[in-house]
């Protein structure tokens, strides 16, 4: 009996340990603020308000994107109807706003203008892109739907603009039925810097005045302003453009918006004279030499024709360039030979590659080979045959000329700004190609090849070639030409290079002349 009372009276007390460690671990459940974190959190819910992508600035810290404000609205469900939907500037038909309703979390809308509502946040945000004339839009590409870089900027800096990005997000409680709790108590977290972003050396003035004008003149083709100083580009375009915002309808567009011709490679033709008579130049040919054109150069069997059908007569360097007589180039060009045009050409870049960003390439000029036959050679000493090169191969060609022999390559990029200060990271990239003097001579001559012409500017004195290409493609059984222009200004000591392209055009100095001076004039008045 003893035996089974001391039992029992062991369970008891046994009993009574349990139970108070039962509830020593409730109390401690109820106050270990960690695990009551995890409860409340399970309870909280984020929404993304912003997230805008890193900034892309100009030369001057201008937003090229991120620089247009917009008025958001965070709606939530007790406000979710027709009037109050209105009455901030969204219209939305019936069977949407069920659909909206049936979602647990509030709505974010697009909205004109704010009213006091305790059941709508607003907040602002930003557009990427602005319907402007002042951004260079193949340059910096777009976006897809989730915020992917496509294709330029966008596409090469896209690992960069993504982790930079500025973003905003709201927190708030839920209970089981996921109903909102307590509105009072949002919580608002921002994340990075929104002025981060990267700085280009593109100049918004300028990028309108060539966005302007070539859209006004060029249905096809693409333009370059170059600082023929430092390489800066300052201004780059291609025409037709595009929307960023409705990539889908452009992508069968048989003009090809999508496709950037500025950083393409096409037929060069008559610029490229400007190499061949710096080759005659360092090889001890003089200026007076002379040659009699008779409206073509016979070689062999063929006849290489010039764009004068009654010929130029007698023409010396300094007249040849300006009337840019083609039979006068192929007696150049093969009097010097295949060897030493192509060391000028690579001397004068057009065998380098020029890097923009990591991955965005100008490739080198396609060329002619040292056995190149002769007939290939006559093609060759005035730009065409096989030649295709980029504008800013041309561009940074021209910018030999106007430093004395000392070339610029072309540069995009010219730093970054973090945590809201500018950090300048550029550094002109030169190289030495041609003697002084060569230089001084080849720039009078590209001076007197604008005098009284219709590039000739009243505002500005600048130097240049025009130039008509054949393509070796046909339309209507007639081939298609693409003409140029590339000049410098001002004259005495230029500041600027100017290079435009034509597709599908009929004759340079006609096409482009006058373009060519009235954006050298308006860049005039712009510096």
């Amino acid at each position: 009996m003893e035996k089974n009372i001391k039992k029992l009276f062991f369970v008891f007390l046994l009993t009574i340990v349990l139970f108070c460690l039962l509830f020593l671990r409730i109390a401690l459940i109820q106050t270990d603020e960690t695990l009551k974190a995890k409860a409340k959190e399970q309870q909280t819910k984020k929404i993304t308000l912003v997230s805008n992508r890193a900034n892309i600035y100009d030369t001057n810290l201008n937003k090229l994107t991120n620089a247009k404000k917009i008025l958001k609205a965070l709606v939530f469900k007790d406000a979710l109807n027709q009037n109050t939907l209105k009455e901030i500037g969204v219209l939305i038909d019936d069977y949407r706003l069920e659909e909206l309703k049936k979602k647990d979390e509030p709505i974010i809308f697009t909205a004109k203008t704010k009213i006091k509502n305790k059941d709508i946040l607003f907040f602002e945000d930003r557009e990427r892109y602005t319907k402007n004339n002042s951004s260079p839009t193949h340059l910096i590409g777009y976006i897809d739907k989730d915020k992917e870089g496509v294709s330029g900027i966008e596409y090469f800096l896209n690992d960069y603009l993504k982790e930079n990005r500025y973003s905003v997000s709201l927190d708030f409680l839920t209970n089981r039925k996921k109903e909102i709790l307590n509105k009072d108590d949002f919580c608002l977290n921002s994340k990075g810097n929104k002025k981060d972003g990267v700085v280009l050396t593109i100049n918004s003035k300028l990028q309108y005045i060539l966005n302007t004008a070539l859209q006004k003149h060029i249905k096809s083709g693409a333009g370059l302003i170059l600082n023929s100083k430092t390489g800066e580009i300052l201004a780059i375009t291609s025409v037709p453009s595009f929307n960023p915002y409705d990539i889908k309808k452009d992508l069968n567009n048989p003009e090809k918006p999508l496709y950037n011709r500025a950083l393409q490679k096409s037929p060069v033709g008559s610029v490229f004279k400007i190499v061949t008579a710096a080759s005659a130049l360092e090889n001890s040919i003089p200026t007076n030499h002379s040659y009699c054109c008779k409206g073509y150069y016979e070689l062999k069997d063929t006849k290489f024709k010039c764009h004068k059908v009654s010929g130029h007569n007698t023409q010396d360097l300094k007249n040849a360039m300006k009337n840019s007589c083609n039979p006068y180039f192929i007696d150049l060009g093969l009097k010097l030979g295949a060897e030493k045009i192509l060391n000028t050409t690579k001397k004068m870049g057009f065998t380098r590659k020029i890097s923009l960003l990591d991955g965005l390439v100008c490739n080198e000029a396609t060329l002619e080979d040292e056995n190149m036959k002769k007939g290939d050679l006559a093609n060759f000493s005035f730009g065409q045959g096989k030649l295709k090169a980029s504008m800013l191969h041309i561009a940074q060609m021209l910018s030999i000329v106007c430093n004395e022999g000392i070339g610029v390559v072309p540069q995009i990029l010219k730093g970054y700004v973090k945590e809201g200060d500018f950090k300048n990271s550029f550094k002109p990239i030169k190289f030495d190609a041609l003697d002084k003097n060569v230089c001084e001579t080849l720039k009078d001559i590209l001076r007197y090849s604008v005098e009284k012409t219709p590039a000739d500017s009243f505002f500005i004195k600048s130097g240049g070639k025009s130039s008509t290409a054949q393509t070796g493609q046909f339309k209507d059984k007639k081939e298609i030409l693409n003409t140029w222009f590339c000049s410098f200004s001002p004259f005495d000591s230029p500041n600027y290079i100017l290079v435009i392209l034509k597709e599908d055009g009929n004759f340079g100095m006609s096409d482009l002349g006058d373009l060519t001076n009235k954006i050298n004039s308006y860049i005039s008045f712009s510096s």
